[in-house]
């Protein structure tokens, strides 16, 4: 049986958001932050659900020429995600292959921020995943 509502419709357009979906959780919120190499995703999650007015995608990445400089991306990234009203004490979870470049530089603005495990492959097993969730092995 396929379980996961967020998923089920998901248009191939929103498929960066799904990587986050499996660290969402009944009563709490998560914010996620990919970062790709052209772009970075910011996805917040609460109660399971993707919360669209606090998620967005921002159009510079690890290998944009305007953010080679990983301490400037951190403070782009820190002022987009406080338009979207991120918090300083939000749990945010970073993915992409650009997350353990920036982690040490985006903490100062979220000091709870985290890299989750294979963060380079986050979407990709996010997509298995489903793939399995909906076809079966």
């Amino acid at each position: 049986m396929f379980k996961q509502p967020f998923l089920r419709n998901l248009p191939m357009e929103q498929s960066e958001d799904i990587g986050f979906y499996k660290h969402a959780r009944p009563g709490n919120m998560i914010r996620g932050l990919n970062i790709g190499s052209r772009t970075v995703n910011a996805i917040t999650f609460r109660d399971e659900e993707k919360i669209g007015k606090e998620s967005d995608t921002f159009d510079f990445g690890t290998e944009s020429g305007k953010s080679k400089n990983r301490f400037e991306m951190a403070r782009a990234i820190a002022g987009r995600t406080g338009s979207l009203k991120w918090k300083k004490d939000d749990e945010v979870l970073l993915g992409g292959g650009g997350a353990a470049e920036i982690i040490d530089h985006l903490k100062q603005y979220y000091p709870l921020a985290k890299v989750v495990e294979n963060p380079v492959f986050l979407d990709a097993e996010a997509l298995y995943r489903t793939a399995v969730g909906i076809y079966g092995r």
